[in-house]
């Protein structure tokens, strides 16, 4: 998986947060990832609880996770 992008919105619809799985509505704000793996381009949300947790540790810098992960770290 490749990361190309990666920015804050408010979504305009609701999403799953990846790291935890919550579902979050308009108008929260959630980070999202642009992501390309295998010819194919999607987007990963993230709640602001999540990314806080990323941000937090220095060692899961690059890794990838798989849906819902995080949600045993909270």
């Amino acid at each position: 998986m490749n990361a190309i992008s990666s920015k804050m919105v408010r979504i305009r619809k609701a999403h799953n947060c990846w790291g935890c799985t919550k579902i979050l509505t308009p108008p929260a704000e959630m980070g999202v990832v642009t992501c390309s793996d295998n010819g194919k381009i999607y987007n990963v949300y993230w709640c602001d609880r999540c990314q806080k947790i990323l941000d937090g540790d220095p060692f899961c810098a690059g890794d990838e996770f798989e849906y819902g992960e995080l949600l045993r770290n909270i």
